[in-house]
């Protein structure tokens, strides 16, 4: 009997450590899997409420403009823009104040880094009076594009007159990074028309 006894203790723990190593081990590794699954899960669950957070912060910063401000923004940076009316709008200005124009032009497209804006530059040749160049300048100030002038060359010619070379550029809200685009129109105006 002592010989059976100690057969089935024998027995009872090559069966104890088989049901372990075949059984309880590999249940404990899918328990420690599900269980970085879970912390995983917790940390992106964290990330995605601070995320929220951020992006509700945002849509409170926008929902603070007031309407007057808003408008003014899409008056002075629109979505979109015509090149051939703001060359129509430079011409009148410089006709309007009293200038020649000698030539007008779209230059180039640009996406501005790190805005959300693309700059639309623009090419300005006249020649005319002082007062007609600062009656220009003045109209410049007052239209309804926002105008930076980026590059300015004022001169005499010999008739004593002013001649202005100008760049000046505009802008306009993008919603998404756009191509660089080069145009090079530049428009030769007819100084006697």
């Amino acid at each position: 009997m002592k010989n059976s006894s100690l057969i089935i203790k024998v027995l009872s723990i090559v069966v104890s450590v088989v049901l372990i190593m075949f059984f309880a081990l590999p249940k404990f590794e899918d328990i420690k899997a599900v269980q970085n699954d879970i912390s995983a899960y917790q940390e992106q669950l964290a990330n995605v409420d601070r995320i929220n957070a951020q992006l509700t912060s945002y849509v409170n910063e926008i929902n603070a403009i007031s309407v007057t401000d808003q408008s003014a923004l899409v008056t002075f940076l629109p979505d979109d823009m015509d090149p051939i009316a703001v060359t129509r709008t430079l011409q009148n200005i410089i006709q309007t104040a009293g200038l020649r124009p000698q030539g007008i032009g779209h230059d180039d497209s640009l996406e501005v880094e790190g805005l959300p804006v693309v700059a639309h530059g623009f090419s300005v040749s006249a020649t005319g009076s002082y007062d007609a160049m600062t009656e220009f300048f003045a109209q410049i100030e007052q239209n309804e594009y926002l105008f930076e002038f980026v590059a300015l060359d004022l001169s005499a010619n010999e008739n004593g007159e002013v001649v202005i070379e100008a760049k000046i550029t505009t802008y306009t809200m993008s919603d998404a990074p756009a191509e660089n685009q080069e145009s090079n129109d530049f428009i030769e105006i007819d100084p006697l028309n």
